[in-house]
């Protein structure tokens, strides 16, 4: 590595810092069957379903991938009081993941997305969410809840998924926070406006999230480094790492713009790849890992989990491989 780090000492920082991710979280639900006929009530495929499986989704996969790094996770979200609720919290608390700071609200479901797949083909998905902003009461909780355990994290990953909970009043809250007591905190971005995330650490944004934001194609190398060069400047970011899925990412940090090619061998699933990024970005970053190495050791890991199917993660002996790779 180019500070000289090595995979032992890297995994051993890892496993000593606390994170905490702030943000949607959703209960990935997988319907596994097969297809052997057409329906005789409409001209749709009949799924003969096998097997259910239920998954951490959203923000909570990110805290799902943080703990395959050996990180001691904690995550801040809403969910409501039905059964997905209490399935997503027995998940979290399978993985190790602290769930204290969720908040429970009777007035709001939890988010499952239902995927059925026959064989290794997608058919339908199925959405059940209710996308609103939080109450002035829940927003003041949460606040209260979170500046009380600010001091124990070594860094804040925000994982805006567009349902609502990181809505501007919250994360105004969260500035406020920062400017009291400054910490790494990475946002993975979902607003068409990134205003709302000015003075944070970084943003992670995708290239169509980026191009919307900007009101720009991102087609060219040239123009997604001046652009980002500008946009980082304007919103007062220590870095900008924007994700160019096959062609890798272009990260703009104070004093450099660095074009990081993609490393995938075979892109089977681009599913929970941003969720793999950020944790990797923010984990290592708080390790004291620069920027560029930072977006380095994620991208690689990001070449990792797009060639397994759904929202994978990557294993500390993967991560081992790409740290020696780097």
């Amino acid at each position: 590595m180019h500070n000289m780090l090595n995979s032992q000492d890297l995994l051993q920082k890892l496993s000593q810092i606390r994170l905490l991710v702030v943000g949607d979280v959703m209960l990935d639900h997988y319907v596994w069957g097969q297809v052997r006929r057409i329906s005789p009530e409409a001209p749709v495929p009949v799924v003969e379903a096998m097997r259910d499986e239920y998954l951490l989704g959203g923000a909570a996969n990110v805290a799902n991938n943080l703990v395959d790094l050996g990180v001691r996770t904690s995550i801040m979200s809403i969910i409501g009081q039905d059964v997905a609720a209490a399935q997503l919290t027995g998940l979290l608390q399978g993985r190790g993941i602290g769930s204290e700071l969720i908040v429970k609200s009777a007035d709001r479901p939890t988010t499952i997305k239902t995927r059925i797949l026959a064989g290794q083909q997608q058919m339908l998905r199925l959405d059940r969410e209710e996308i609103r902003a939080l109450e002035e009461v829940q927003t003041r909780q949460i606040l209260q809840k979170l500046e009380a355990v600010w001091d124990s994290f070594d860094a804040v990953i925000l994982s805006d998924y567009g349902k609502g909970f990181l809505d501007l009043s919250l994360l105004n809250g969260i500035r406020e926070l920062k400017q009291k007591s400054d910490k790494l905190i990475v946002v993975d971005p979902k607003s068409r406006s990134f205003d709302r995330y000015r003075g944070f650490s970084c943003i992670t944004p995708n290239q169509l999230e980026a191009e919307t934001a900007m009101s720009s194609e991102l087609d060219q190398e040239e123009r997604v480094s001046r652009l980002g060069k500008e946009m980082r400047q304007d919103l007062d970011l220590e870095a900008l790492l924007i994700t160019l899925g096959r062609r890798g990412m272009m990260l703009c940090s104070s004093g450099t713009e660095l074009y990081i090619a993609a490393q995938a061998r075979e892109v089977f699933d681009v599913t929970g790849a941003g969720d793999t990024v950020i944790s990797v970005l923010t984990a290592t970053r708080a390790c004291n890992v620069s920027w560029e190495d930072a977006a380095r050791l994620a991208n690689g890991a990001a070449g990792i989990v797009v060639g397994k199917l759904g929202a994978a993660t990557v294993s500390k002996e993967e991560f081992a491989w790409v740290i020696q790779k780097l």
